[in-house]
């Protein structure tokens, strides 16, 4: 009997030990791989991405009414364009998206292109003075940035690995935390220091242009490389 109890508690320590070396070796990997995901660049882009969509919604949000009012649109329009948003938004958060789906551009492609587009709509909308004009550049810029705020998951999974998202998404957290929190400090300078958001539109198009431009070295490669090409030394 002691001889069989000795055996068993050898053979319980060795399944200890070994399980013990397994965890440690698959915390060892886990960490190892989020090293190596430090290093590639969609990591960054995806970031980049995420907070300059996230950013730009969030003022838009916070200084469209305004910018109506000041533009002479009564206050009823002007809080309408809120309202009129979610159809929008539900477009571009479901609907954009499922021409990547479609195969009809990659998903890379279609931010690059949102990116681009969300930039061109700030930057032309303090040139719109009728309500008409304010509504249909608001809407256009809603559906755009549901658009890219929706894809940056997708895009982390793609180029990250599932298990990564959360991590990612920690990190734009982190991020764009700062910015959040600063936000009234930035929308008062253009308001109250340059007298309307004109300009602060225009900042945040230029970004989201350089955003899209930023994105468009990458996103040609890979599709190049979907294609079976080589980019021409």
């Amino acid at each position: 009997g002691t001889e069989n109890d000795l055996r068993a508690s050898s053979e319980s320590s060795t399944h200890l030990v070994h399980s013990e070396m397994t965890n440690q070796s698959e915390t060892s990997m886990r960490l190892s791989m989020r090293l190596g995901d430090l290093a590639n660049p969609w990591l960054y882009l995806m970031i980049l991405s995420g907070v300059t969509g996230h950013f730009t919604h969030n003022v838009f949000l916070t200084t469209i009414i305004d910018f109506s009012l000041d533009q002479g649109v009564s206050l009823d329009e002007g809080t309408s364009i809120i309202a009129y948003s979610s159809i929008p938004d539900l477009v571009g958060g479901l609907g954009l998206p499922i021409l990547a789906d479609k195969g009809f551009l990659g998903r890379g492609s279609l931010v690059m292109c949102s990116h681009f587009l969300l930039g061109l709509f700030m930057i032309v909308l303090p040139k719109s003075s009728s309500f008409l004009s304010i509504l249909s550049v608001s809407l256009c810029v809603v559906m755009l940035v549901a658009c890219v705020i929706n894809m940056k998951t997708v895009l982390m999974a793609d180029h990250l690995g599932i298990e990564m998202v959360s991590f990612a998404i920690g990190l734009s957290g982190l991020v764009i935390l700062p910015l959040l929190l600063s936000n009234p400090l930035i929308v008062g300078f253009f308001r109250d220091h340059l007298g309307a958001y004109d300009n602060l539109y225009r900042v945040l198009g230029g970004f989201n242009c350089l955003v899209g431009f930023i994105f468009f070295v990458p996103v040609c490669s890979q599709d190049l490389r979907r294609n079976g090409r080589t980019p021409i030394e």
